[in-house]
């Protein structure tokens, strides 16, 4: 069930005058139409505002992830595995994809 942040909701504004002439009319559905897409503008530059700071965040989450792989791939190199039967060259490889957030841990043994 979504969440909803913001409700847009209609405004009523009438003029307490009688629009007798076209031209009222016009500028009258023109100012009307000005102030629709300045609530919309708005409501667009917050949405933008919170799907940016989404993927700040998310940029801080896969920069950590990157730097704590990064460490423990350089703490496992050359490192024999524990309970492994004395593989001479066992390791392990670590790779990490940064751009779909994904760490992959394959353990070879020779």
């Amino acid at each position: 069930m979504p969440f909803y942040k913001r409700s847009v909701v209609p405004r009523r504004g009438r003029s307490a005058v009688p629009l007798a002439e076209l031209r009222d009319v016009c500028s009258l559905a023109a100012l009307t139409l000005l102030r629709q897409l300045a609530d919309l503008c708005g409501h667009s530059l917050a949405l933008l505002g919170d799907i940016e700071g989404h993927v700040l965040a998310l940029g801080r989450r896969t920069g950590r992830l990157h730097r704590r792989t990064a460490r423990l791939q350089a703490l496992l190199r050359g490192r024999p595995l524990r309970g492994a039967h004395s593989a001479p060259g066992s390791a392990y490889n670590i790779t990490l994809a940064v751009n779909t957030a994904v760490v992959t841990v394959n353990r070879n043994v020779d």
